[in-house]
């Protein structure tokens, strides 16, 4: 007689993939004040997505940059996990630049929860473009106009200084 018995399943050897991030690439008039997810198509090991919440170093498995990666945008605190940890969020410590490009990283870092890493760092290849501009039209406190200008096309622009907060901003004075 033979003795029959299974063993468990095959081990998971396949690498995870990054199906997704938010802002997307080649996204336009994202605004200045957004978060950075990054989807991946399985469960992480949530210790190994990391981002630099101390300085603009690129370091961290998620990276944000202007600049092609020579600098990098400084995080709040560590990617918050989400969906079965396949996805993880960060926010930038301070808002986005208006009118800037910005690329995304994922490292080859990051591992899903069977220790498998990232086959090849994933990159955005045009990024994401943030507001070319705010449009305010007045706060709850004081608001001073300093100039009118009327382009071509008859948009009228009003530049001047506000107590109150522009675009989500409530620090006490813009101009």
């Amino acid at each position: 007689t033979s003795l029959g018995f299974t063993t468990g399943s095959q081990p998971d050897t396949t690498s995870p993939t990054v199906s997704s991030s938010t802002p997307s690439n080649s996204e336009t008039s994202v605004s200045v004040g957004s978060s950075i997810s990054i989807v991946f198509s399985e469960s992480m090991e949530t210790n190994s997505v990391t981002a630099n919440s101390s300085n603009t170093s690129c370091i961290g498995s998620i990276q944000v940059s202007s600049d092609n990666f020579s600098t990098c945008i400084q995080m709040n605190s560590s990617p918050s996990a989400s969906n079965f940890n396949k996805t993880f969020t960060v926010n930038p410590s301070t808002n986005l630049s208006y009118s800037t490009t910005y690329k995304i990283r994922v490292t080859t870092d990051v591992k899903d929860s069977s220790g498998n890493s990232l086959s090849n760092q994933c990159e955005t290849s045009n990024g994401f473009k943030t507001k070319v501009w705010t449009k305010q039209l007045g706060t709850e406190v004081s608001d001073q106009g300093n100039g009118v200008e009327v382009d071509s096309k008859n948009n009228v622009y009003v530049t001047g200084t506000t107590l109150g907060g522009l675009d989500g901003n409530t620090n006490s004075t813009y101009t």
